[in-house]
């Protein structure tokens, strides 16, 4: 599934012997020099650490958090919930749901209805159309006053081009700052091949990558 940790097989192959980098993953335990596994972005404590302390600097004090065990989808609400309950805030309510297959959140929308005021940080690391199919939902039930904070998957998964993201806050690579080098690869990008990139921290992320592999082969020979 999108998202899962495949580092492990890739290192239980190399045997520590052959550096590998992600160039994507966010799982806090692939970086590790001591196997010659790296990350080549931030991972999944800091981003999700980020996002608490950005909803608390909002002025935030209650959140409502959907989570799924595991790795990803349940450990950044896991650690929204420690950094963001350690600043003062409260979770309302933690609801489940099943990542990539779950598009149908009404029983999930009738239990924030009973307990939300309405003014609620809503944090997830879902995949986007799963997100906007939830905010859709839980506007209809009245809760239209709800903010949305998501993980770099919002992005990732199409996030941009969803219709419904008005206003959705995620972690993300980096910004898209005016006349910067990620402007100029999307603006190249159109150029070249005449569409547009609706991943455009991910494509920089990807170019950094791919200069990060080649001076590494350059440094090492």
């Amino acid at each position: 599934p999108p998202f899962a940790d495949f580092g492990q097989p890739v290192l239980q192959v190399t045997g520590g012997a052959v550096p590998v980098f992600f160039a994507a993953s966010t799982e806090p335990s692939l970086a590790d020099v001591s196997v010659n596994s790296f990350l080549v972005t931030f991972d999944d404590t800091k981003q999700a650490t980020a996002a608490a302390e950005f909803a608390l600097e909002l002025g935030f004090t209650r959140a409502i958090t959907f989570s799924s065990p595991g790795p990803y989808f349940g450990y950044n609400p896991e650690i929204f919930t420690e950094v963001f309950t350690a600043g003062g805030g409260e979770i309302v309510t933690d609801q489940s749901y099943a990542p990539v297959e779950d598009v149908d959140f009404s029983a999930q929308v009738n239990e924030i209805a009973r307990v939300a005021q309405g003014d609620e940080v809503v944090y997830s690391a879902m995949l986007a159309f799963q997100l906007t199919a939830l905010r859709g939902q839980l506007d209809a039930q009245g809760l239209d006053g709800l903010t949305y904070m998501s993980a770099e998957a919002f992005e990732a998964t199409g996030g941009l081009a969803e219709a419904g993201n008005e206003g959705i806050i995620h972690t993300t690579h980096a910004y898209v700052e005016p006349g910067g080098r990620i402007e100029a690869l999307v603006n190249g990008y159109q150029a070249a091949r005449g569409s547009s990139l609706d991943r455009p921290t991910f494509a920089g992320l990807y170019a950094d990558a791919l200069l990060v592999g080649i001076q590494g082969i350059l440094d090492c020979g």
